[in-house]
């Protein structure tokens, strides 16, 4: 009886753990296919046809990542990489070729589609991107997991998708970086598919829809829907899901009001990402029911008033920069378990009292209290950290000496320190920064924008040579840059040290940054000739040495491709002689070559500095940032725009005539050569420069007329030849309409329109048309549209970047939008009105 009832039980055993957990049986199949011949003959042809369908992208270090590449008749399908058979029915029910490097055309008659008896499907990170997703897809009814994440898919889901009524796990999300999208309809998506427990459609096309007010899955607990272009308010019952864990809404800017009371409903949520809403109001106190959550990322909302009691153990990102809350420190004294803490652009408050125990924040590794209003250095600091590796205090009002506790207490372990824009003070110390020397893997110092001065220390050749950037400009450091700073600091990307009082000559060490991209030394009273020996750095873009003491002519290159990718070079205010360096400009490839940026392409000169911290994949950046003149106005960039590209050698001693090499620099933008004692005529090959916006060469000895061929520049917006001695009628059409006599001042012999001087002898400046009929073989002049002409009347590339800026971080005011347009239309009335006159008199 004993053994008939240990039989009974384990058969009974048996028979519930299929039911439950019917898969299980179906994994053993790897190991005992061999033994009983599992596949059916019909699927495995059907796979290896599909495996004609795709194609591999060969990778040689990944060779094992080839999912199909074994898959051959000679041995059972269940046995291959990547399928799933059932034990009893030998039907192919799973497939996993994800992260396959497959890629091709998946088109309607796929054999892919008659594996009907599929329940898990992945072709994750696969590339389809010639393919609209399939409406075949609908015949795999017996679905539970789909993946098709980044798989480059785009068009509409088509309505057999939404069929798909067993699904448990549903995975469209997108890489960014893409420009392949799905429009999906949610509403029908959530009407059909009521068993989703995952939903994730990151990165694609929700632009026409709402957020429906009932979810009818009550199982869901992961959503993610982030950056899908979701508008409108944030129904509250999304909130209501106790079972949610996974919720991720951010980067949707057109989502907005108020977040619910409850949200403490889900008190089995670990994972919540807001950020980049419009999302406003305070954050509800019921956010302390949320016990075990762990990441919170609420950054870049317009939140407001103060935080709740976060009572979880297990927070240890907490993102909430960039809203308008009021942050007592004091808050996160109790979450000792906190690894990254981001209260930027908030105001931040500390009672003072008792100073924290030193044991707190043992795990913290980024702290960023940027833009906070601080006024002196919170007790927090003083904490022991061990393991912090960022911390920001940038753009706050804290005042005095840095102390020695907050120097002594920095971990050797820190990477990322940025205390710019504050008003500190070096004393007691004659030289600075001396705590640096002890910070072995420091990457990133900024220190711009205080009142630190001395000598720059030079610490010994052994000691931080992981740093990539140093920025000290804006201070008042004095005496000589440490000769050995390029030995020292061999892996600098970038040198800031503008706006102090150094001198001496510029260190030839530098010359061992192979590294380096930027060095702006401008405005010190550095004594030097030109640093030729810098045209061996194969990176270097930013090179600005402007309001200096540097002497002497420009030396020829010695190779062609000397300073190649230099996009920024600015001599101006110094005290060189000699030719204008026509061999140098030759060199120049990277403005010589007519780049565009594309839609997808950021638009920021390498954007930012990128370092990675630890094994999460956690960055931080820097921001580049260069001072430089733009049209007449001194401007400091603190993002670097790619087509930024500026030649400035104003206001040194360089005489002779502009050489024709500069005009092959196609995508230069800012041209200026003004207050020199350059002679000769103004080169009529100027007219190349089709993306030049700012053209300056007053205050020279130029002679001769202004070349008609300048009208083709249809980008200019500034120009300035006046204190010269030109002569001649100035020229009519496209642009040169919209410059006034500040532009041709102290010219005698110039006359012509907008000058009260006519040009004699009932002669007028001729028109851009005259010009076209009398020589028509000219290759300056171009057929331009009346929307060529607009674009470029509306305001310059440059400038309308300025402006866009300004208008999307102060949420497009009305009066600068006004502003813009009504320039514009007077404008093109004052053109018109130019052209009848022209057009009369004739």
């Amino acid at each position: 009886m004993e053994s008939l009832s240990m039989c009974l039980c384990l058969c009974l055993y048996i028979l519930i753990s299929f039911v439950l957990y019917p898969t299980s049986f179906s994994i053993i199949n790897n190991s005992s296919a061999s033994m009983n011949h599992l596949c059916r003959q019909d699927e495995s042809q059907l796979l290896l046809q599909l495996k004609q369908q795709l194609h591999h992208d060969p990778h040689p270090s990944y060779p094992r990542d080839y999912p199909t590449l074994y898959w051959n008749s000679s041995r059972d399908c269940c046995e291959w990489y990547g399928v799933i058979c059932d034990y009893f029915t030998g039907h192919v029910i799973g497939l996993d070729l994800g992260w396959g490097h497959l890629r091709g055309n998946l088109k309607s008659n796929s054999s892919l589609f008659h594996l009907t008896h599929l329940r898990s499907l992945n072709l994750a990170r696969n590339n389809f991107s010639d393919s609209t997703l399939p409406p075949e897809f609908g015949r795999l009814n017996a679905l539970r997991d789909l993946d098709l994440s980044d798989t480059g898919f785009a068009g509409e889901i088509p309505v057999e998708f939404y069929h798909l009524s067993k699904l448990v796990s549903l995975n469209l999300a997108n890489d960014a970086s893409t420009d392949y999208k799905i429009r999906c309809d949610v509403k029908m998506l959530f009407g059909n598919m009521t068993r989703l427990r995952v939903l994730r459609l990151t990165n694609q096309n929700l632009s026409n829809s709402d957020l429906p007010i009932n979810i009818s899955s009550s199982f869901l607990t992961h959503l993610g829907l982030s950056s899908t272009g979701l508008r409108g308010e944030l129904p509250a019952t999304i909130f209501e899901k106790s079972n949610m864990q996974w919720l991720e809404l951010g980067g949707n800017e057109g989502l907005e009001g108020r977040l619910p009371d409850s949200i403490g409903l889900m008190s089995n949520l670990y994972y919540m990402y807001l950020s980049h809403c419009n999302f406003s109001g305070p954050i509800p106190e019921s956010i302390g029911n949320i016990t075990g959550i762990s990441r919170i990322y609420l950054s870049s909302n317009s939140i407001q008033g103060r935080i709740g009691k976060l009572n979880s153990p297990n927070l240890f990102y907490l993102d909430l920069s960039s809203n308008r809350l009021n942050i007592e420190i004091e808050s996160f004294y109790n979450h000792s378990g906190i690894e990254f803490l981001k209260l930027s652009h908030n105001t931040v408050t500390e009672h003072g009292g008792d100073i924290i125990n030193v044991t707190n924040f043992l795990y913290l590794s980024e702290l960023e209290m940027s833009s906070c209003e601080i006024k002196e250095f919170p007790n927090i600091l003083r904490s022991n950290m061990p393991y912090l590796q960022v911390m920001d205090l940038s753009n706050n009002i804290i005042h005095g000496p840095i102390p020695s506790w907050f120097t002594s207490n920095l971990s050797e372990t820190l990477s990322y320190l940025d205390l710019s824009a504050n008003f500190f003070t070096n004393y007691p110390w004659r030289t600075f920064p001396p705590f640096i020397c002890n910070l072995s893997q420091l990457l990133i110092l900024n220190l711009s924008h205080n009142k630190l001065s001395g000598n720059i220390l030079e610490c010994l050749p052994n000691s931080t040579t992981s740093l990539r950037v140093l920025d000290l400009s804006r201070n008042e450091f004095h005496g000589k840059i440490p000769t050995k700073i390029g030995t020292m600091y061999q892996n600098l990307s970038y040198l800031g040290l503008n706006g102090n009082h150094l001198e001496g000559p510029l260190p030839r060490s530098l010359a061992n940054c192979a590294r380096l991209k930027v060095i702006d030394l401008g405005n010190n009273l550095i004594k030097d000739t030109f640093p030729q020996w810098l045209d061996t750095l194969p990176q270097l873009k930013i090179l600005i040495l402007k309001s200096n003491r540097f002497h002497g002519s420009i030396t020829p290159p010695l190779t062609n491709n000397s300073f190649s990718n230099l996009q920024i070079f600015d001599l101006s205010y110094n005290n060189f002689t000699g030719l204008l360096p026509e061999k140098l400009f030759a060199s120049l490839g990277a403005i010589k070559n007519q780049s565009q940026v594309s839609p997808d392409e950021r638009l920021y000169m390498e954007d930012y500095e990128q370092v990675e911290f630890d094994h999460r994949g956690h960055y931080n950046y820097f921001q580049y940032s260069v001072t430089i003149s733009v049209k007449g106005e001194v401007v400091e960039f603190t993002k670097v725009l790619k087509i930024l590209n500026t030649i400035d050698l104003s206001s040194n001693n360089f005489k002779g005539c502009i050489p024709e090499s500069i005009s092959y620099l196609a995508s230069l933008r800012l041209l200026n050569l003004s207050h020199n004692s350059i002679n000769g005529s103004i080169p009529p090959a100027l007219g190349r420069m089709t993306n030049l916006e700012h053209l300056d060469l007053s205050g020279n000895q130029l002679t001769g007329g202004i070349p008609q061929s300048l009208t083709s520049l249809t980008f200019l917006e500034v120009l300035n030849l006046s204190h010269n001695h030109l002569v001649g009628p100035i020229p009519l059409g496209n642009q040169f309409s919209t410059f006034s006599n500040d532009s041709y001042a102290a010219n005698s012999g110039l006359c012509g329109d907008p000058l009260t001087r006519s040009c004699g002898n009932g002669t007028e400046s001729p028109s851009a048309e005259d010009f076209e009929e009398k020589d028509e073989d000219d290759g300056f002049m171009m057929g331009f549209t009346w929307k060529a002409v607009v674009m470029g009347y509306g305001c310059g590339i440059l400038l309308g970047f300025i402006l866009g800026n300004v208008m999307i971080s102060i949420k497009k005011p009305r009066w600068l939008e006004r502003f813009v347009y009504v320039e514009a239309a007077i404008i093109l009335r004052r053109r018109k009105k130019r052209r009848r006159t022209v057009q009369g008199r004739t």
